[in-house]
Order: structure tokens, then C-alpha cells, then sequence
């Protein structure tokens, strides 16, 4: 190959060769990334689809990827020592990889992608309809449907026009508006603000919001959202002319799953201590890698253990979920001290990294907290089952349920639990999993004394 570009091009000097040479290696990749490249433009033109533009660019950028891999596995690595078409090529490969793989998001927030199917009703329905034809219980009509920014807009757009017929009396409160689940789609802080714009309204009615697993969201959606708790009470609206038309405030916030840092949490932790505030979620909350891109998942550490240290500022939180955010030992500590200091009395750690050490730090905790679920914290085992009855014969134990499925106890553990009854006249729920280690009779046992508190 190189003999025939010395051919076809013998005048021109060095550096413009070696570009030529380098353009003649890899004429049959950049062949291969176009026509992929054409097949996605096609099928995205006739789709008009964000979610299928967002996993066919992704789709390209792992093919792209995987020749890459199978050129270095074949060649044993040998290429990248010296200069060939082959080491061109894997080059170019990465490149793409890497080019192709992060932006598939931002194409799915083109104004271009006309709304989905199941879209085109709930607009429909926000804007004209006097009921809602998905019953009033059912709360998920928009989760996981992998809305984009465009989406979320004409979301935003369509709530406000709800809250203002709502105010007229023109319509009924909808099940999946009072409970706005937007759990698993794909749009950023761009596309949820007219979202938040709408719940300002003051007649809006909407009391939980659940963004959680949209890893694209961040700090500055953070900072709205404490904006919002902190000022939704001073303009809330109840009608004069109809009495059961009334605004509600935003009182559940489930924004795991999300890329939210230090800062933006601390902003959420502080509104919270203006006014109460029931439920705040931020299972598996986790820095965003800026190398890789997927709509469900972030990549990168948890961003709780360095938020912490505001907590004490979330005064009025009632419940807190800390599900798998790798808090150790150490982390517990903190957090233990935190929570002494708000009004949390549901707090759940499932999936962290706890051992018995980190039980005897919460053991503070059981004469504030009702509700403590610690499963599938595998280190904790028979030691800190044995801290915990210790805890709970503490006469001043309020802690009515208690999650301890997957922990690794065993019959040891179960008895020490045993043991705590019937002095302890609040334990109500006590929950195992099928897989721990205990006899048939000591979960007959436990499962009668709990039953013996419920009266």
C-alpha cells in the first residue's frame, strides 16, 4: 500500500504523504462508519424517534468499538509499536468510540423528534380532557418511556395549561400528575426545568415528584428544586369560588439514579429545613463520567459520603433512602450524627458497605427512628444482629420495622433478636430473607412476638 501512494502521489513532500498514506489505510473503516452512519440518519428520519436515534448511535459507536478490540486481540498488541494501517486503524476506531458514544444523549433532545404515541395522549389529556382515562391509582403512564429534552418541554407546557383549567374548575386532579413519575428517561436539566416551571404554578397539585434514574440531571435541576420547596408554601392558592380546588406543595422527592454533586445536594438538604418535607431518595446517586454516556445508568463514585456533612441542615426531612451509594463504616458514623440532628424517623441503607461496626454507630438512631431497612448489607452478619437486640432492649426503642433481609444472619443472630421480646413492645416488623440461616422454629418465634406488638 505504501509503494502504490508513493505511485499516485511521488511529488508531494513528507507530511502531506503521510496524511495521504494515512487517509489510503483507512478508507475501508471510514467506508464502513458512513454507511453505518446513513442507516442511522435513514431509519431516524423515518422513525422521527429519540429513543431509537439515542440507541442506534450507541449501537454504531460498540460496533465501532469491538473491531477495535478484536484487531488488538488478533495482533497480540504488536501494532501499537509501530507504525501500520492496522495501528491507523484502531486509532481511528477509539476516536470514534469515543466521539460517537457520548453525544448519542444530545440527539435525543433535538426539537426535531416529534412526541411518542403515549406522549400525544397525555398532552392531550393535560389540555382538554375533564378525566383522565388511566385510572386514578395508576401513577407510571411516563416512566421509563426515555423522553428527551423536546419531550419534557412540551411536558412542562402542557402541566401549566393543566394547573390553569384546574384553577377554573375546568378539570379533576389526575392520579399521574398529583404523583409526576418520570423515573428512567433521558432528558437533562435543560429539558426538566419547564417541568419545575410548571409545579410553581400556585395551583399546582403535585406533591411528589420522582426524576430518579435520568443520569443526565445535575446540580442546577438541584438548585430549582430547592427553590421550589423553599418558596412553594408562601404562594400556595386554594379557590374561593370552588372549595376543593387547591394547590399542594411538593412534600416527596425521589432524584436518585441522578449525577448530582456535593453542591447540589447541600442546596436540596437546605430547603429542607424550611418547611417538612416527607420522602427525599437518592438511591445510587452517583458523578456522571464524562467519557461514557448511557440513559439509565451513571458511571462514576457516589456523591452522598461528601454531602453529609450538610445534612443536619435538612432539619424537617422525614424519611431518607440511601440505597447503594458504598457508604462504609466511616460514612455511617457521619451520617448517624447527622440525622440526630433532623427529624428523620425512616432511614434506608440498603445495599451500602455496613458491618457490624457501622450497626453500633446507628445505634443512636433507635430511640429517633421508626423505620431502619439495612438489607443486603452482606458484612453485617451475626455481630451486628447481636448489636442491634442490644440496642432494642433500650426501654426508650421506638423502632417499629426492621429490614435485615440478606444480611447474612444466622441463628445466632435470630435468637439475640429473640431475645429483645417481650420487653420490647414496639418492634413490629421484623423482615429476613428466605436465604439466611435460621431454624424453622426461631422464625416462628420471632414472627409471634412481633405479632404480640401490633395490638
Amino acid at each position: 500500500q505504501s509503494s502504490l501512494v508513493q505511485t499516485m502521489f511521488p511529488k508531494i513532500k513528507s507530511p502531506k504523504r503521510m496524511c495521504l498514506k494515512l487517509l489510503f489505510w483507512l478508507r475501508p473503516e471510514l467506508d464502513w462508519t458512513l454507511r453505518l452512519f446513513l442507516v442511522w440518519a435513514t431509519l431516524i428520519l423515518i422513525s422521527s424517534n429519540a429513543l431509537l436515534g439515542c440507541i442506534l448511535l450507541q449501537l454504531i459507536a460498540n460496533f465501532l468499538f469491538w473491531m477495535c478490540l478484536s484487531d488488538l486481540i488478533r495482533s497480540r498488541g504488536y501494532f501499537l509499536t509501530y507504525s501500520s494501517p492496522r495501528k491507523a486503524r484502531w486509532y481511528l476506531l477509539l476516536v470514534s468510540y469515543l466521539i460517537l458514544w457520548k453525544p448519542g444523549f444530545y440527539f435525543a433532545t433535538f426539537s426535531y423528534f416529534k412526541p411518542s404515541n403515549e406522549l400525544k395522549k397525555i398532552l392531550d389529556e393535560l389540555q382538554f380532557e375533564e378525566k383522565t382515562t388511566f385510572g386514578e391509582w395508576d401513577r407510571r403512564p411516563m416512566q421509563a418511556l426515555f423522553f428527551g429534552n423536546s419531550d419534557a418541554e412540551l411536558l412542562g407546557d402542557a402541566l401549566m395549561v393543566h394547573f390553569d383549567r384546574y384553577e377554573r374548575n375546568e378539570t379533576v386532579a389526575f392520579g399521574y400528575v398529583k404523583t409526576l413519575n418520570l423515573i428512567g428517561n433521558i432528558f437533562d436539566d435543560q429539558g426538566i426545568e419547564s417541568v419545575i416551571q410548571a409545579l410553581d404554578h400556585p395551583y399546582s397539585y403535585t406533591d411528589s415528584l420522582l426524576i430518579g434514574r435520568n443520569n443526565h440531571i445535575g446540580d442546577k435541576t438541584a438548585v430549582h428544586l430547592a427553590n421550589l420547596i423553599k418558596t412553594r408554601k408562601n404562594h400556595k392558592e386554594k379557590s374561593e369560588v370552588y372549595p376543593d380546588v387547591a394547590g399542594q406543595e411538593l412534600t416527596w422527592l425521589e432524584i436518585g439514579g441522578t449525577s448530582v454533586t456535593k453542591n447540589g445536594l447541600s442546596e436540596l438538604y437546605h430547603s429542607m429545613g424550611f418547611r417538612p418535607f416527607s420522602h427525599l431518595g437518592l438511591e445510587y446517586t452517583r458523578g456522571r463520567n464524562p467519557f461514557l454516556f448511557s440513559p439509565l445508568v451513571s458511571f462514576g463514585t457516589s456523591t452522598i459520603p461528601r454531602s453529609l456533612e450538610f445534612l443536619h441542615d435538612a432539619r424537617y426531612l422525614q424519611e431518607l433512602t440511601l440505597t447503594g451509594n458504598s457508604l462504609d463504616d466511616d460514612d455511617i458514623s457521619f451520617l448517624a450524627e447527622e440525622v440526630v440532628q433532623t427529624n428523620i424517623t425512616k432511614l434506608t441503607l440498603f445495599n451500602n458497605k455496613i458491618s457490624p461496626s457501622g450497626v453500633e454507630h446507628l445505634v443512636p438512631l433507635v430511640t429517633q427512628l421508626t423505620e431502619l431497612a439495612l438489607g443486603m448489607n452482606r458484612k453485617i452478619g451475626d455481630k451486628g444482629a447481636i448489636v442491634l437486640a442490644e440496642a432494642l432492649k433500650n426501654p426508650n426503642a421506638t423502632l417499629q420495622t426492621l429490614f435485615l433481609s440478606n444480611c447474612n444472619i444466622g441463628q445466632q443472630g435470630a435468637e439475640a433478636l429473640l431475645s429483645v421480646f417481650p420487653g420490647n413492645t414496639h418492634l413490629k416488623f421484623l423482615v429476613f430473607s428466605n436465604k439466611e440461616k435460621i431454624d424453622k422454629e426461631t422464625m416462628e418465634a420471632l414472627e409471634k412476638a412481633t405479632r404480640a406488638n401490633w395490638s
